[in-house]
């Protein structure tokens, strides 16, 4: 194995310990909200999406997060993404380049126009400079 496949493989190993923290975090905090709301006739193996509706997760953010877990699968069988699976990750990308856009363009037009401190100063001197004006004209 060459060194480019070693830091690979590891990055990967380290992505895949993350990804395992991150769901038993949601784990734990839904089976804390569960607690809080508990019905008897309620299993924790339940189905992830009901368990997450029931909680107050959103029909949306349910069905996206069984997408990409249902990616996360198939990807770990040795299968091929879901279709779903790329349009939500599609999105999210789309989504984020949106951002980092919109962020670009304020940081240019901060940087190119003055600071409200600046633009509060120069109106200060100009009603400044007015009134000495009028005093003299008078």
């Amino acid at each position: 194995m060459d060194m480019l496949q070693e830091d690979t493989a590891e990055q990967a190993a380290v992505a895949v310990n993350d990804a395992v923290a991150k769901l038993e975090a949601i784990e734990r905090e839904l089976s804390a909200a569960e607690e809080r709301i508990w019905q008897p006739h309620w299993s924790k193996s339940d189905p992830l999406a009901e368990r997450l509706r029931r909680v107050g997760v959103s029909e949306a953010t349910a069905n996206m997060l069984m997408c990409m877990i249902q990616g996360w699968d198939a990807l770990c069988r040795g299968e091929a993404i879901p279709a779903a699976t790329h349009h939500v990750l599609d999105q999210q990308e789309q989504a984020e380049r949106s951002a980092d856009a919109q962020l670009a363009v304020i940081l240019k037009d901060r940087a190119a126009s003055k600071s409200m401190a600046e633009k509060m100063g120069a109106k200060m001197r100009a009603k400044i400079i007015s009134k000495r004006g009028r005093r003299f004209d008078q």
